[in-house]
């Protein structure tokens, strides 16, 4: 499988631009249009981290992620917010919520999430 790592930053109230270089040079691409691109040539999953969330504890934008969770058909690996076991909880959940995720998980699926001290979370459905 191959994972296309995207690293997204806002640049006006409603557009979201690939960045490059660490986060420090805009491609003057758009995320959504990029990730429908990569889809296309093949890839089996983005990792998607948005800049501006990454490192600050803030947890997620969850509107954001379904935005973009909307857009493709593949997984989509978010990173980037994460400051409490409750924002991955919450991550967790808004994931659980959507049809097409739920379906595609099997009875005693195991989930695996590294986050400092959370190493491993088993959710039954």
């Amino acid at each position: 499988c191959i994972v296309v790592a995207v690293d997204a930053k806002k640049v006006d109230n409603s557009k979201w631009e690939v960045f490059t270089h660490g986060g420090r040079k805009p491609s003057g691409k758009n995320v959504i249009d990029y990730v429908r691109e990569v889809e296309k040539m093949g890839a089996g999953e983005i990792l998607l981290t948005f800049i501006e969330f990454d490192g600050t504890g803030k947890g997620y934008n969850l509107d954001i992620i379904n935005q973009f969770e909307k857009s493709i058909s593949i997984p989509l690996i978010i990173s980037g917010g994460a400051g409490s076991k409750d924002d991955v909880l919450n991550l967790l959940s808004f994931a659980f919520a959507d049809p097409k995720i739920n379906s595609t998980m099997s009875d005693n699926t195991c989930l695996r999430v590294d986050f400092y001290d959370i190493h491993v979370i088993c959710v039954f459905v």
